[in-house]
C-alpha cells in the first residue's frame, strides 16, 4: 500500500514539475527530482545511487544558474510552451528508440522547438541576437531539458518495470 501511495505521489510530482516550466524561476528540477527520488523509494523501481547522486547534482546545478541568473531579461511562456512540447516529443522518440536516448531526444526536441519558434512573427518581438539566443536557451532549455529528462527516466522507469522487452540500464 505504501508503494502505491510513493508511486502516486511521484506522478503528481513529476506533472507538477512540468506545469512548473511555465513559471519564471520556479524550482520545476527540483521537484522533479523530488519525484525521482520518491518513486526510488518505493520498491517498483532501483535506480543506482550514482544515477540518483548525478540528477542531484544537476538540479543543483540549475538552481544556482536561476539564482545568477536573477536579472534574465525575457521569459515567454509561449517560447517555453514550444521547448517543453519538442522536448517532450524529443524524450518519448527518444524512449522509443532506445531508453538512454531519452536525455539527448530531449534535447534536441527542445533545441528544434526554439529553432521553430524564433521563425515565427511573435519572435520577432523578443528581438533575439545570437548572443541572446544562446543565453536564452542556455537559461531556459537546461531546466526544461534536465525536467523532462527526469520526467522521462520515471516513464521509462515504469515501462521497464511493467514490460520485460524495455531494457532499461540505470
Amino acid at each position: 500500500m505504501t508503494d502505491i501511495l510513493l508511486a502516486i505521489i511521484a506522478a503528481i510530482a513529476a506533472s507538477a514539475s512540468l506545469v512548473l516550466l511555465f513559471v519564471n524561476r520556479a524550482p520545476s528540477a527540483l521537484v522533479a527530482f523530488f519525484a525521482l527520488w520518491i518513486l526510488n523509494q518505493s520498491h517498483y523501481v532501483a535506480f543506482a545511487p550514482g544515477y540518483i547522486l548525478t540528477w542531484l547534482v544537476i538540479t543543483l546545478i540549475i538552481i544556482a544558474l536561476d539564482m545568477m541568473n536573477a536579472t534574465a531579461g525575457h521569459f515567454s511562456r509561449t517560447v517555453v510552451a514550444y521547448m517543453l512540447t519538442g522536448s517532450i516529443a524529443g524524450m518519448l522518440c527518444g524512449i522509443a528508440i532506445n531508453p538512454a536516448g531519452l536525455i539527448p531526444g530531449s534535447a534536441i526536441g527542445a533545441l528544434l522547438a526554439f529553432l521553430a519558434y524564433t521563425r515565427t512573427p511573435a519572435a520577432a518581438k523578443l528581438q533575439f541576437s545570437s548572443s541572446a539566443f544562446i543565453q536564452y536557451f542556455c537559461a531556459n532549455g537546461f531546466r526544461i531539458v534536465a525536467t523532462t529528462s527526469m520526467v522521462g527516466t520515471l516513464i521509462a522507469a515504469v515501462l521497464a518495470r511493467y514490460n520485460a522487452s524495455v531494457a532499461l540500464n540505470l
